[in-house]
């Protein structure tokens, strides 16, 4: 399969839009795609920002990526849980006149578009899940198996303040210039990240990914160090009680977040989960994004 990364246009520029919520905080956004089509909400990784959106080329909706409290442009929230983020998406929505919507979660995203399908079904027309990171428990009740990455992010969850001093140490790595680059990616990543990833991680590709996860924590360490207690913590409902068509795309070779652990979302009512052959976490999205969000509007689409 040839790589869609060469497709990718150069770097989008997306200034931070800003909203202020009812509780005052800022939710900081941009937009992508065309305004005059469907509207889809698109969450980001861990880490990650609004300008991870910017990724997927040929889009023919119109893509609203907000950052998650902590995160780029939005306010941090303290002692935030999951289900409060589907009330600030319903705000964003009413900010923009929308009154139906689907919705988007990659990764760390995964969970918060979960939880937006849950507590907003009378809006959410269309859900997917791109490789998202997985409940703690499956269906049965039983502890889902995690990979060493995972479970790092769990432990840094379940002790927030010890979680700290890595998270800041991270965050300078990150942020310094001529420490991790491009080119250090290309040599090292194949000892971490599938075949297929490092196939579509070009120089140009590694550098948009790497400006998105510097825009996250650009302000601090709020964003990924909450994100981490909401991921280690039960979500607030069952998977069993969501509703509304949601689909679940993941690569059978993601090294990241292993596509065993999506069997853990088999327990939504109608879920269509979708493993493909050979992809990893990042080629699953810059590969087969525009095809998810094709199969997105159609959803979107069908009579209700």
């Amino acid at each position: 399969m040839a790589s869609r990364a060469t497709s990718l246009q150069p770097p989008a520029v997306a200034p931070a839009q800003t909203l202020r919520l009812p509780d005052g905080r800022t939710l900081g956004y941009a937009a992508f795609g065309a305004p005059d089509k469907p509207p889809l909400l698109y969450f980001h990784g861990w880490p990650g920002s609004r300008l991870e959106a910017g990724l997927m080329d040929q889009l023919p909706v119109r893509v609203i990526a907000p950052d998650r409290p902590g995160y780029g442009a939005s306010s941090p929230q303290p002692g935030r849980q999951l289900l409060d983020w589907p009330r600030d998406v319903a705000a964003l929505a009413d900010h923009l006149g929308l009154d139906r919507f689907a919705v988007l979660g990659v990764s760390g995203g995964g969970p918060y578009a979960a939880a937006c399908a849950y507590a907003l079904p009378q809006r959410v027309v269309a859900t997917s899940l791109l490789c998202p990171v997985p409940p703690l428990k499956d269906a049965a009740g039983q502890a889902v198996r995690l990979n060493a990455d995972l479970a790092l992010l769990i432990r840094l969850g379940r002790h927030p303040q010890l979680a700290r001093l890595p998270l800041q140490l991270a965050r300078r790595v990150l942020a310094a210039p001529g420490l991790l680059t491009p080119r250090f990616i290309r040599r090292w990543g194949p000892y971490s990240l599938a075949a297929r990833d490092m196939e579509v991680l070009d120089i140009s590709v590694i550098t948009r990914i790497l400006a998105s996860f510097r825009e996250g924590i650009r302000p601090g360490i709020d964003g990924p160090w909450s994100d981490a207690q909401v991921y280690a913590r039960p979500w607030g409902f069952a998977l069993e009680e969501v509703r509304g068509p949601l689909r679940l795309w993941h690569g059978t070779a993601d090294t990241v977040v292993p596509v065993e652990t999506s069997a853990a979302y088999l327990a939504v009512p109608g879920l269509r989960r979708e493993l493909v052959a050979g992809e990893g976490h990042y080629s699953l999205i810059l590969a087969h994004g525009p095809r998810v969000i094709r199969q997105m509007t159609q959803d979107h689409n069908q009579p209700s």
